[in-house]
């Protein structure tokens, strides 16, 4: 934010008089975000929040709003039919949200009111049942005090005026009484305008009608579906109207009305004509618009950004400029018709499920229009995230264009590169269709709705950009080498930030002549995973498609890793395929978590994660289990250093490769086979202290040792494999 010639300037669109200069533009365009976020303290300062107050005694129903601006001074007279319905049995009376400068002259249908600290208190004539309804008539008038980002707004656009609204979050109060809670919609509204004949008042809905008094015309207005009481508009000046229309999937026309001032009437044209093949997309991508049987379109205002006013986008005409620099915005505010007025925050600390979800329908559009590499340039760029960033729920500031808006964005792009297009999208669809339907829900109903779509544990993605700090920073290394004779490639990362490790997903491409692609789970400081490739890669690389939000760097990560592979073979001398196997390992029989196993019989045993209590000298038990029923228990037990031994080589795996050991079950039996350790003269095992065979083995590239085990192929004495040097 920066001052320039007494002008507020803000990075996005322009804080400025409709009659200024447009030659000023935006270096961030995100409007919305930069201005909702500066101007939120203001209305933290000068307002008590009402919307804070939640009251749950009643559920708020129809709305009737009758409403005659002033166009000079700034005043306002209404009348607001409020009808609810009791949810306890004896309620009594009734506490709506109204800001104290507007004077309450009667409440028709109360016995008694009172008003005062911005609560209209109304007592009942009778205390109302369970599931009962009313309605009271409540008379006012005065001079709004315009809150937030301008609740309510007197202007002027080449000298004539415009008034206008935009009540997000909490600025509804200072202009009509309502339940300022975004979890209790209002069922329906009807709006009425009353204004001087020659001006139009806009507002949700679909026009029912516009009939004439002498010198006044009064708007009438139908929002037929529930309504966030924030959402609720008005706009009044002497608009031009640009009419298109959209053809809905049942091949129905809807109107898609642009409300433009004359002298922006020819840059709106330019503008405004992507709206149509835009909800046409959006209506592919998440459903059929939501108010399909209403309209769409845009009124044109003063203030600097837009806002997604249900079916009626209140549009900032510093935007206009007649070049399409603004197709992002005119997308933001349209996606935001699915995700915040379809389905809206059930309260402020949600407001990723409106602000987060309409920023990635940007990337998408880009996407539509321009396949990946769009996608990956508008994540890249206009999406671009600065650390410190997050939490994205509950975050410090609501209307965070970093944290909410951008690293909003990059969430659910994770989640879709997480789970995949196809689940990504139908879950997407199923959000908008389902029970939150024109209704209101939280963070946390969202996430147990994606699990629907993927076998995979999203925890570590939500607890690690939701909930926690920042991204995680990567050092990566890879190498290829052999687990019985079988080629393997195996990955490597250490995560290097300072928070607490994450748990996520990463993708790998692999080029082993063909570029293939690999996700791993990753969730340690410092972690090696081990993909059966079958070849020998020339280059691997991690995230090469930007799905992830994190940084990396490679590094020779060869002496950092406590990493096993096994080869485990049948006794047809067949290798079990993938969820065919698996393994556990710990320091004692029974201990770890089972890992299934991958191709060809090969498993990957980590043992930082499985045994972290492993030290050098302990017994490592290793416990295999095939889907045909064998099944092996063995351990390997490390000897000490001394002036004559060495063990294997997995104490040493800071100065040795991980020996490439390989298990092959046999009928009656077991084949230990493994890489001879540099410098060793020969090998022997020991069970329990006791030479398991009295002979050294002799040392060639490789080093057999076989093992009978007792009927039912079950061995639990632990096994010492020692090195001669």
């Amino acid at each position: 934010m920066r001052f320039h010639g007494g002008l507020l300037l803000l990075t996005g669109a322009l804080l400025l008089p409709a009659s200024a200069t447009r030659a000023q533009e935006s270096t961030d365009g995100h409007a919305e975000a930069w201005l909702k976020a500066h101007l939120e303290s203001i209305q933290r300062a000068l307002a008590a929040r009402p919307g804070e107050r939640v009251d749950a005694r009643y559920d708020l129903g129809r709305v009737d709003l009758q409403l005659t601006p002033s166009l000079s001074t700034a005043s306002l007279a209404g009348v607001a039919t409020l009808c609810v319905r009791s949810l306890q049995d004896g309620l009594a009376d009734l506490d709506f949200d109204l800001h104290d400068n507007l004077a309450v002259s009667a409440v028709d249908g109360a016995l008694s009111f009172s008003h005062g600290g911005n609560v209209l208190h109304c007592v009942l004539p009778a205390p109302l049942a369970l599931g009962a309804e009313t309605c009271l008539t409540v008379h006012y008038a005065g001079d709004p005090a315009s809150t937030g980002f301008g609740s309510y707004q007197l202007a002027l656009h080449a000298g004539v005026p415009i008034v206008s609204t935009l009540s997000e979050p909490n600025g509804a109060p200072s202009w009509w009484p309502t339940k300022d809670d975004p979890s209790d919609k209002a069922d329906s509204a009807d709006v009425r305008i009353t204004v001087p004949l020659g001006q139009v008042a806009t507002s949700n809905g679909r026009l029912l009608s516009a009939d004439t008094t002498g010198a006044l015309v009064t708007w009438h207005w139908r929002e037929r579906h529930p309504i966030a009481t924030y959402l609720v508009c008005m706009s009044v000046t002497n608009y031009q109207l640009i009419s298109d229309e959209y053809t809905a999937l049942d091949g129905s026309p809807m109107p898609v009305d642009h409300y433009i001032w004359p002298e922006d009437h020819a840059d709106a044209l330019i503008d405004f004509n992507v709206t149509v093949p835009m909800i046409g997309f959006y209506a592919t991508t998440f459903g059929e618009y939501p108010f399909v049987d209403e309209k769409y379109g845009h009124s044109e205002f003063t203030w600097g950004g837009a806002m997604e006013h249900q079916c009626n986008t209140s549009y900032g005409s510093t935007l206009l400029r007649g070049d399409h620099a603004y197709d992002y915005i005119v997308a933001h505010e349209l996606a935001h018709q699915w995700f915040g007025d379809k389905v809206t925050c059930a309260a402020w600390e949600d407001i990723w499920l409106n602000e987060g979800f309409a920023t990635y329908s940007e990337a998408l559009w880009m996407e539509h229009l321009g396949g990946h590499a769009a996608l990956v340039q508008h994540m890249t760029g206009r999406c671009y995230v600065t650390d410190p960033s997050g939490p994205i729920y509950d975050p410090p500031s609501t209307f965070n264009s970093n944290t909410v808006y951008r690293k909003g964005a990059w969430l659910l792009h994770m989640l879709r590169g997480q789970v995949g297009d196809s689940a990504f999208f139908a879950l997407m669809n199923g959000w908008t269709a389902g029970p939150f339907a024109y209704g209101s829900a939280h963070v946390a109903d969202f996430t147990a709705h994606a699990a629907q779509y993927t076998p995979r544990d999203l925890t570590g993605l939500w607890n690690g950009y939701l909930f926690g700090l920042n991204r995680p920073s990567y050092r990566t290394d890879w190498r290829s080498r052999s687990v019985g004779g079988l080629p393997v490639t195996e990955l490597r990362v250490q995560q290097i930030q300072a928070e607490a490790p994450f748990d996520l997903w990463l993708p790998w491409r692999i080029n082993v002549g063909t570029l293939r692609s690999e996700w791993v789970r990753n969730r340690l400081r410092l972690q090696g995973h081990v993909v059966v490739t079958g070849t020998a890669p020339s280059a691997a690389s991690v995230d090469p498609d930007d799905w992830l939000l994190e940084t990396h760097a490679t590094g020779n990560l060869s002496g950092l890793l406590r990493h096993l592979a096994l080869r485990v073979q049948a006794p047809d001398g067949s290798f079990p395929g993938a969820g065919g196997l698996r393994a556990r390992c710990g320091t004692s029989p029974g201990g770890g978590a089972w890992v299934d196993g991958l191709a060809e019989g090969v498993v990957a045993l980590e043992l930082g994660e499985l045994a972290p209590d492993w030290s050098a000298g302990d017994s490592l038990w290793i416990e295999v289990e095939s889907a045909g029923g064998m099944a092996g228990r063995l351990a390997f037990g490390l000897a000490p250093s001394s002036a004559d031994w060495q063990d294997l080589g997995l104490r040493q795996l800071q100065a040795l490769a991980p020996p490439q050991l390989t298990i092959s079950l046999q009928s009656g039996g077991v084949l230990l086979e493994w890489t001879a350790q540099p410098g060793a003269s020969a090998y022997r095992v020991e069970a329990a202290g006791t030479p398991w065979s009295g002979d050294w083995l002799p040392v060639g590239e490789t080093v057999e040792l076989s093992l009978a085990l007792p009927a039912g192929g079950d061995e639990r004495r632990c096994l010492r494999v020692v090195a001669l040097y």
